[in-house]
């Protein structure tokens, strides 16, 4: 869980300075994927450069990313594998 804290704090600091209103966050695992996902209306119409302050999250998630929804919302997200406890290393 600490990787989606991690992830969800370092969204949130990067869409503070192009988004407006409500930011919401889910975290949701499914099957082997911890999924995270930050939404907020973005004030730049689109042009917000989303890569920037983001290398924290692409190093430690298995994929990321960033897409407009049609009402001007901007959705990070970003997922973890999920290494079942029997098969981690000792």
């Amino acid at each position: 869980m600490d990787w989606a804290a991690v992830t969800a704090g370092e969204f949130v600091a990067h869409l503070l300075h192009a988004v407006e209103g409500k930011i919401t966050c889910e975290v949701r695992l499914d099957g082997e994927h911890l999924y995270v996902s930050v939404e907020a209306v973005d004030r730049c119409g689109g042009t917000c450069a989303v890569s920037r302050g983001r290398p924290l999250v692409d190093l430690i998630s298995a994929d990321a990313g960033s897409y407009l929804i049609g009402d001007g919302r901007r959705v990070l997200w970003a997922a973890a594998e999920i290494i079942p406890i029997s098969l981690s290393a000792a």
